[in-house]
């Protein structure tokens, strides 16, 4: 019998499109609540959080992936999710579903697409016979901490 290796992803929605993040990524989905503005901070930090004892920083990927950012509403959820040491509650516009895809599923990045934003992909799935961009925590966290430090 063949082995096939599966990975679990967390489907939500930015802006109006499809994206996703490793389930291995994210400990937690939480209703939006207002974050805690931070003077002087870069448009993708929202503010901060208090949430289970740690103050998380709220991060709006949008303008990272260059999407529009509308307003919260009933279906925002906030993405606490830790890699590399890093925790941050990430903004989506909706949480969809959590699937389980064959890892040989995932397709590179598109030349096409503006390396601007390829480089936040670590490559495509499809569901619902929609493609669907699989984010990279790693590289999203490095270009915050930058931004972060320029702003």
């Amino acid at each position: 019998m063949v082995e096939i290796e599966t990975t679990s992803l967390l489907l939500c929605r930015l802006a109006d499109e499809p994206h996703a993040l490793l389930m291995s990524d994210v400990r937690e989905v939480i209703r939006w609540r207002v974050p805690t503005p931070i003077p002087g901070s870069p448009e993708t930090i929202l503010g901060v959080i208090h949430h289970r004892g740690v103050v998380l920083p709220v991060v709006d990927l949008r303008p990272l992936l260059g999407l529009y950012t509308p307003p919260p509403t009933r279906s925002t959820r906030l993405l606490i999710v830790e890699h590399g040491g890093l925790e941050a509650a990430l903004v989506s516009d909706a949480v969809v579903d959590i699937v389980e895809i064959e890892q040989s599923a995932v397709e590179p990045v598109p030349a096409s697409l503006a390396a601007a934003q390829a480089r936040f992909l670590a490559g495509l799935v499809y569901w619902a016979e929609q493609p669907v961009a699989l984010l990279t925590l790693a590289t999203l966290f490095a270009a915050l901490t930058v931004d972060h430090a320029a702003g």
